[in-house]
């Protein structure tokens, strides 16, 4: 199982408790000179966390800055703090130090925990990931906050317990009291009310880790297969993007295997809404809407990845075989299997999937809310992966033109045939990440009206967990990109078809005719 943040969070605080409770009750060993070393780890360790807020790091938390007017002031008690512990160590150099105390001890071991902490915590920033944007996330940013100053608190208490002891070694009085007041401050001082699910959040950050492809069985279980969907997931959004040049193969296949699994998507979420008929016949109208919404925008998606699977296919030579990618290959395989009865499905088979039941798909409402939150988690990936792909067609467009089509694009090198290909391409990425996340939307709200009342604050804690982890800057470059002229969304009328700004062309055309019908009974303006 992969570490989280929270793991080494309440171990913290546990410790740190501990700590507290030792040093007020009469032990028969007291607590020694060692506090003051511990306690002086613990204070840098702190520091550490406030230091990411600082304009120095503007570079790489770039959010952080708006906090630094919240942090300074904690952050320079501290320091006060530290300077004061290490003039008391150095005042009792030479002193016999009983480093097996329970108080220095588990302080100690409070701090090991917090330092480790915050390097999991940096690992999504060498290179960045989508868990960074949760991490600068204005709630999640006031939990850590409120964390730090939780352990400053703390501190102050173990502190002030063991100021008579101190002062019996004979480090003065004034010193050990401008101590334990600056700790005390400081932890006020930092404290500010956290959002909704933001501790949350901050627990459930995961240590950076390349994640193997988990392997597949023959399996009909529901859980099962509603378990390795979330592990595929996560395995997309934790890859590293592909820093070779933009490959249309690659762009290919994953619009194809996005277009099999929206697909998928669209049959399980029309198996749920049986099931909620055959549950509920005559009331709960609430969740039924919002999953035939869902319906709608699912059949939106799918034409709009087959429309650039069609475009790629058209335009792009075949000289090169696409990379594998595992991840998005097991959750081909396991959307399928997820509507189907068949355990050994696959996509190579080619046959007439037989589907399940209603009922074996959800023996009960609650059971619908883990199917719906699993096949949230698979679109949004693929949303992440239209946004990859779309970034390398604005980042890397000269690349564009080597593995062009010349039988298509008989001026291929040249800049307005680039142009022609990427225009319709970047619209229609745009829009599929606008109606993605119209979906994402609609399968939070069933989510959650599906669920037993039990299960909402678990579910609406990592509902709220994968929308903090999106970037919403990439859809607003998109669409601001020059490539497309800054132009608005096109409005989705019932007889929209995505036409290219240029002037008409024979590769205009082409790929225009490539795109029609992909906007059929579209109604919604892209968001």
């Amino acid at each position: 199982m992969t570490a989280v943040y929270g793991d080494f969070m309440w171990q913290a605080t546990e410790h740190m408790q501990t700590a507290a409770h030792c040093s007020q009750q009469k032990l028969r060993k007291r607590p020694t000179l060692a506090t003051l070393d511990a306690a002086q780890q613990m204070t840098k360790v702190l520091l550490r966390y406030l230091h990411d807020f600082t304009p120095e790091t503007i570079g790489i938390h770039g959010q952080r800055v708006h906090l630094w007017d919240r942090v300074n002031d904690p952050r320079i008690l501290l320091q006060e703090a530290n300077r004061i512990l290490h003039r008391l160590g150095d005042q009792v150099v030479g002193h016999p130090r009983d480093a097996h105390h329970l108080v220095p001890t588990h302080i100690s071991a409070a701090t090991l925990a917090l330092g480790t902490g915050h390097d999991l915590l940096k690992t999504h920033y060498t290179p960045r990931s989508d868990w960074a944007n949760a991490l600068e996330h204005p709630d999640v940013q006031l939990a850590l906050l409120d964390m730090v100053a939780r352990q400053a608190r703390l501190l102050g208490l173990v502190m002030e317990a063991v100021h008579n002891e101190l002062r019996r070694a004979g480090l003065p009085f004034t010193s050990l009291y401008r101590l334990v007041n600056t700790l005390r401050t400081s932890g006020e001082a930092t404290t500010r009310p956290t959002g909704p699910w933001g501790t949350e959040t901050l627990a459930a950050v995961p240590l950076r880790t390349e994640r193997a492809p988990t392997s597949i069985r023959p399996t009909s279980s529901v859980e099962e297969i509603c378990t390795g969907i979330v592990a595929d997931a996560e395995g997309i959004r934790a890859a590293l993007p592909v820093e070779s040049a933009v490959s249309g193969t690659r762009c290919e296949r994953n619009a194809a295997a996005a277009a099999v699994i929206v697909h998928c998507a669209h049959d399980v979420v029309t198996l749920l809404i049986r099931r909620h008929i055959e549950l509920h016949p005559s009331s709960d109208l609430l969740l039924r809407r919002t999953l035939r919404k869902s319906v709608e925008e699912l059949d939106r998606v799918s034409k709009r990845w087959q429309a650039i699977r069609r475009c790629w296919a058209r335009s792009v030579m075949k000289t090169e075989s696409p990379a594998e990618s595992p991840h998005l290959d097991r959750m081909v395989i396991r959307m399928g299997r997820l509507g189907s009865r068949d355990p050994e499905w696959t996509i190579k088979r080619r046959d007439l999937m037989p589907m399940k039941t209603p009922a074996e798909l959800a023996p009960t409402s609650s059971d619908m809310s883990r199917v719906l939150l699993s096949m949230r988690r698979a679109l949004e990936a693929l949303a992440i992966l239209a946004e990859r792909d779309a970034t390398g067609l604005i980042t890397d467009r000269a690349a564009l033109g080597i593995v062009l089509n010349p039988l298509v694009n008989a001026s291929s090198q040249d800049d307005a045939a680039r142009t022609a290909v990427i225009q319709p391409l970047l619209i229609a990425y745009r829009e599929v990440i606008g109606h993605t996340n119209v979906v994402l939307s609609h399968l939070n709200q069933a989510t959650l009206q599906a669920a037993a009342p039990t299960q909402c604050p678990g579910l609406a804690a990592e509902i709220s967990e994968l929308d903090r982890r999106r970037d919403p800057s990439v859809l607003t470059a998109l669409s601001d990109s020059p490539l497309i002229g800054g132009t608005a969304p096109p409005r989705m009328a019932a007889d929209a078809t995505i036409k290219p700004t240029t002037s008409p062309s024979p590769t205009n055309r082409l790929i225009s005719r490539s795109f029609s019908g992909a906007d059929q009974q579209s109604r919604k303006p892209t968001r």
